[in-house]
């Protein structure tokens, strides 16, 4: 889920760096159909919605400090700045400063699998 939702809002991000070349082009992007703000909006929904699925992973299942701090530096305050990055960017240099943002988010999720591993192996 986590790495689908991610691709996707990285996805969107780039469209929307792309949106000039899109509408040279007549393609029909999320941000050509819905404008920028509307892919805005859809781009905060898909980072909360991602937040909160975090937020009930860590509560339903996890509940270390290890993970609430890795969640919280690595995954959750780079999400913040990414949605705030997506709507203070008025051109496709700060579009593409927020998908590499997402980028790195994605990176985190991954490399998480690194972290998990140690905590298993310390449990026994």
């Amino acid at each position: 889920f986590f790495a689908f939702i991610t691709t996707l809002t990285r996805e969107i991000i780039k469209d929307v760096e792309d949106f000039e070349g899109d509408r040279t082009y007549g393609h029909h992007s999320l941000p050509i159909v819905m404008g920028v703000t509307g892919t805005r909006i859809v781009i905060t929904v898909l980072i909360a919605i991602t937040m909160a699925a975090l937020g009930w992973v860590y509560v339903r299942f996890l509940r270390d400090t290890l993970t609430l701090v890795y969640m919280i530096v690595l995954v959750s305050l780079p999400l913040v700045f990414t949605g705030i990055t997506v709507w203070i960017a008025r051109t496709p240099e700060k579009f593409h400063l927020a998908s590499i943002m997402m980028k790195g988010v994605m990176a985190a999720g991954v490399l998480y699998a690194i972290v998990v591993r140690y905590i298993i192996y310390s449990m026994f």
